[in-house]
């Protein structure tokens, strides 16, 4: 079992990356395959990760983009 959020996170990119799978669905599969509670899941993500995820599900309309300051 992995011991640091940073850890945990780093294997969720790297696992996402070799199957070619989202950040969600790479974190579902991962919960599923390891009997892991999503609420697990989501203590052990890093900042950065959360923000990947976020802007992955914006892309998707799964949640709303957060407004940008017009440049």
């Amino acid at each position: 079992m992995l011991k640091t959020a940073k850890e945990f996170s780093k294997t969720i990119e790297i696992l996402s990356e070799e199957h070619a799978l989202s950040l969600i669905d790479t974190i579902t599969w991962y919960a599923e395959k390891n009997e892991i509670e999503m609420e697990s899941v989501v203590k052990m993500l890093t900042p950065n990760i959360k923000e990947k995820i976020y802007y992955e599900a914006s892309k998707l309309r799964c949640v709303k983009k957060k407004p940008e300051l017009p440049l």
